[in-house]
């Protein structure tokens, strides 16, 4: 077998008198992630030529020099990622080409959900190769950071697939050709995704100067996901900006007033992302201090707004007051669970409730999410896995039974129920280690014995005894 160097992680094999293109995965040879790529998983792509589609089908798997090639039928090509640093005619030519592939992709059903630039190979005679997701998906598990973020992440949304995801990625491309750079960028992966979730670009214009307005009024607005294309639209626009160019004249006064007004909103911009970047890698921490102030800053407004307002519980039986207290959990709803109950019963909850709820808040500012899973809506969808990055919270299972104590103006039940905090999450509130620390989320099976009485005409609780609990398997995680 005769192995030679092609480009950007391609190779040409030799064998039996036959030439096969070799698609180098980055994993070791021996290593346990090739039973992602098993003989079984029938791996094939596709080549698509005009209107029609093809399957590339993989013939086997090798090792060469310690890493492992996936081979199929030999085709001469260059990869996405080789000719976007060709002239803008000939890139742009390329991007249209790639534009016809996915539109006939998805009238198939075949198109990728995200872009790779080792994914996608322009043939010479004029076809695009789509090589299998599969061996894309462990292509990109195995690399460094340096050429995931160039092969990957710098045109791919993190939060969006399919066709905004497909929209996102041509935009981000035609800005690279066109501009010399690219609309987003960081070398932090995480400040990268900030950065395309908080729609932190620049106009085009402000990169390139002599733009046509209306190429870079569409592009801003792709970039930024506030218009969405299809391939076939795509297809117009590239083969229009191919043909009839993306340049318009400018004198140089104006070119230097537009670089001007580049550098200053390029320097406000990296402010305000060094503040939303400050506030996202240690929001852990400020948050000690933070759920302090909003624990201790809330009793004084706790007590006015009782004394001036109606509970949330008023005009509630005493079974529905149990219930509104427990399930108040599931929405972190702090304040009806407050007002559900007197005494101090239920502080402990009551406080992890107030401090995961400040919690949530702030994450949802920063990431966009809270980083919470509604316990009651994962039981009723089926219990499936939780992303890895996100914590289960609430309570599943309410059983609830009256205890006689033959009493007209107190009543008392015994709860059964289960759990799901993170884990030792009464302690988020103690150390900054505490709070920084990752905590799996976890199940608890435990039954309560609540006593209430009559608050002038409202049910309270003012006392949860804890009578038993036991730990649950923990939920799965994606």
């Amino acid at each position: 077998m005769n192995v030679s160097s092609l480009s950007n992680g391609f190779v040409r094999i030799e064998r039996d008198g036959q030439s096969l293109l070799g698609v180098a995965t980055g994993i070791p040879g021996k290593s346990f992630a090739i039973r992602k790529l098993s003989v079984g998983t029938n791996l094939y792509g596709w080549i698509i030529r005009g209107d029609s589609c093809e399957r590339w089908n993989t013939a086997g798997m090798t090792e060469h020099s310690g890493t492992l090639y996936v081979y199929g039928p030999y085709v001469e090509g260059r990869p996405l990622r080789d000719v976007l640093n060709e002239d803008e005619r000939t890139a742009l030519s390329y991007l249209d080409r790639l534009a016809h592939a996915l539109r006939t992709a998805t009238y198939n059903g075949i198109a990728p959900a995200r872009l790779h630039g080792r994914g996608i190979v322009f043939l010479d005679d004029g076809g695009v190769l789509l090589l299998p997701e599969k061996l894309i998906d462990a292509i990109h598990d195995q690399q460094d950071e340096e050429t995931r973020r160039y092969e990957f992440e710098l045109f791919n949304h993190p939060d969006h697939k399919d066709e905004k995801n497909i929209s996102f990625a041509l935009a981000t491309l035609a800005h690279r050709v066109l501009t010399g750079s690219w609309a987003y960028y960081s070398e932090d992966e995480a400040e990268l995704h900030t950065m395309i979730r908080e729609e932190s670009v620049l106009e085009p214009t402000l990169r390139r100067p002599d733009l046509r307005t209306d190429v870079a009024k569409l592009l801003h607005r792709c970039l930024r996901l506030d218009q969405v294309l299809g391939a076939d639209e795509w297809v117009e626009v590239f083969h229009d900006w191919r043909d009839s160019g993306v340049t318009r004249p400018i004198s140089e006064e104006e070119r230097d007033r537009i670089l001007k007004d580049a550098e200053q909103k390029q320097r406000s911009m990296k402010q305000q992302l060094t503040r939303r970047e400050t506030v996202r890698k240690h929001w852990k921490q400020a948050l000690v201090v933070l759920v302090a102030v909003v624990v201790i800053g809330s009793i004084p407004a706790t007590i006015i707004r009782n004394r001036l307002a109606p509970r949330q519980t008023a005009g509630m039986s005493s079974e529905q007051v149990v219930r509104a207290f427990y399930l108040g959990h599931n929405d972190l709803d702090h304040e009806l669970m407050d007002d559900a109950t007197v005494d101090g019963a239920g502080s402990g909850m009551i406080r992890e409730v107030t401090n995961l709820f400040v919690i949530s808040r702030m994450r949802l500012s920063v990431e966009m999410t809270t980083g919470i899973v509604n316990a009651a809506e994962w039981d009723d969808g089926g219990r499936e896995p939780i992303p890895e990055d996100s914590w289960l919270y609430g309570v599943t299972g309410l059983e609830m039974e009256s205890v006689d104590i033959g009493a007209d103006d107190e009543r008392e039940y015994i709860v059964r129920y289960e759990r799901w905090t993170p884990d030792d999450a009464g302690d988020i509130d103690e150390t900054p280690e505490a709070a920084t620390a990752r905590r799996p989320s976890m199940g608890l099976q435990r039954e309560d014995r609540v006593r209430l009485r009559l608050d002038g005409e409202d049910w309270v609780i003012y006392e949860i005894e804890h009578l038993s609990e036991s730990r649950l398997d923990p939920p799965d995680l994606e």
